[in-house]
């Protein structure tokens, strides 16, 4: 209350407006030396000031300047009165007693949606292990790396604090605009110095509007475009999507850092093993180097940047588990896999297993697990890898996926004493062959005419030349190896065409 008291005193007035926000907007800046801080409002036509900064101290001007007593990271409070307005803020600020090495930027996407990336830089001459957002709705999170929903339309103020393992801490503020519920997104298959993009934005508006820029100084207003690179190299793609139609004015954009036109060499994935509420995760992500790093999600705000980390839940239940796999050896380049996975308190008699059927897109699973005492709930998760595409319950479910790939198909069993879940990659496609020796399905035939092929992987990196007057592929590479469990591009020599086939050994 001393704040409050504080205002009532200094600005008598202020209790007039505090129901409407109006034009008004308490978005602040600051420059921090040692224990002193220079603020500054950011609002134009102000006719009173508030300055809570978290100290016992307050103020009532416009760029105040205040010298903490001691070093550490503090509440500030900002509130800004006009006409018929006010608006009220709150951020984090860290002050240091001596100099501090680590720097803190706070990056956000530039965007109108709910939806808001957040990434962290730091320097320093310490390891920075520690950061703390603040997103401004009272949610938070400790993630280095962070994609936040907004729940609803309006302005939030952001806050994020990292801190090095010598208690040195800096920090970084911004405001988030929040208009409408329109996210963008996107898929990217690569082949070669092809990229064929896929919206696969969402928002209450029907009639969307495209924009691509794909960062070579070519740009795109289709929904699903095809652009070809003229040289291999790091590019950043943009995709800003405007929603018209019925309702107010909709715009949100999302871009992918240093996509590489000849696609990352990483791919993501892992396998997990639980005892209990322990979890080992085994990572098995190919084309990796010394260089590579890992950072893991567990689904319950804790993450760690171990390749293979043990994590022990506080509590029973099914968590979403994110692997992020990137590195900047020619560019950045980033993958990610997620996994549904079910923990017990005890160990549990339940043994998750299912069956599928496939007709063209859609694919019909049958629950077979085992183990399961009185009635029992089946729940079904359907995911590209990286975002998931539906979900469904019962016994028996069938699910039409959106296109020809691989995707991974999670089932959560559950009854009155406990859970388990398993997974399983289902391959979705027109062309499927299986080189394992048995005489059935070993080759895929190609559809060349015999003028030859290039082999592409998922990536778009070549993996097999086929000369002319061959008639199929086995599933081999140019170093003689068997390619692994994927999705493949067949091109034609002479044509810019490529035709999907799936490998499953």
């Amino acid at each position: 209350m001393k704040f409050i008291k504080y205002i009532l005193i200094a600005i008598p007035f202020i209790l007039s407006v505090e129901e409407s926000k109006g034009q008004c907007d308490a978005s602040i800046s600051y420059t921090t030396n040692l224990l002193s801080v220079n603020f500054s409002s950011l609002s134009t036509g102000i006719t009173a000031y508030g300055w809570d900064f978290g100290d016992g101290n307050f103020s009532s001007t416009g760029a105040p300047s205040h010298t903490y007593a001691t070093a550490g990271i503090y509440k500030v409070t900002h509130l800004v009165q006009a006409a018929g307005c006010s608006d009220t803020s709150e951020y984090w600020v860290a002050v240091n007693a001596g100099p501090c090495s680590v720097r803190t930027l706070l990056s956000t996407d530039a965007t109108t949606g709910l939806s808001q990336k957040m990434f962290f830089d730091g320097t320093g001459s310490n390891p920075t292990t520690t950061y703390l957002f603040h997103f401004g709705d009272g949610q938070t999170s400790t993630a280095q790396w962070n994609r936040h929903i907004y729940s609803s339309v309006d302005n939030y103020h952001v806050s994020l604090i990292a801190t090095d393992t010598s208690g040195c801490s800096s920090s970084d503020i911004s405001m988030v605009r929040v208009n409408c519920n329109l996210i963008a997104s996107y898929k990217d298959s690569v082949v070669g110095l092809s990229h064929y993009l896929t919206s696969t934005s969402t928002g209450t508006n029907p009639n969307f509007s495209y924009f691509w820029d794909f960062g070579d100084g070519n740009s795109s207003v289709l929904e699903n475009p095809v652009h070809t690179y003229t040289n291999p190299g790091n590019y950043q793609i943009m995709l800003m999507v405007t929603g018209g139609g019925t309702g107010p004015y909709c715009m949100d954009s999302t871009s992918a850092p240093s996509i590489s036109s000849s696609a990352c060499p990483w791919s993501a994935s892992f396998i997990e093993n639980s005892n209990g509420l322990t979890t080992n995760f085994v990572n098995t992500s190919t084309g990796t180097t010394p260089t590579t790093d890992y950072f893991w999600q567990f689904g319950d705000a804790t993450s760690s940047m171990n390749p293979n980390p043990t994590h022990t839940y506080t509590a029973p239940g099914t968590y979403t588990v994110t692997l992020f796999v990137s590195d900047t050896v020619g560019g950045f380049c980033q993958d990610s896999s997620t996994m549904q996975i079910t923990v017990n308190n005890t160990n549990c008699p339940i043994n998750a297993s299912f069956t599928e059927t496939i007709s063209g897109n859609t694919a019909t699973f049958t629950s077979t697990s085992s183990g399961l005492s009185g009635s029992a709930t089946y729940n079904w998760l359907f995911s590209d890898g990286a975002t998931l595409l539906g979900s469904a319950t019962g016994f028996t479910t069938s699910y039409t996926f959106p296109s020809q790939s691989i995707y991974t198909v999670s089932l959560i069993v559950s009854d009155s004493i406990c859970s388990d879940s398993t997974f399983k990659r289902v391959a979705i496609s027109a062309h499927v062959f299986t080189p394992n020796g048995d005489g059935i399905d070993d080759v895929v035939v190609l559809p060349c005419s015999g003028n030859g092929a290039a082999i592409y992987n998922s990536n778009g990196i070549l993996v097999e030349t086929l000369a002319p007057a061959t008639a199929s592929w086995d599933g081999t590479n140019n170093q003689g190896g068997n390619e692994p469990t994927g999705l493949y591009f067949i091109l034609c020599t002479g044509s810019s065409t490529p035709v999907q086939v799936t490998l499953i050994r």
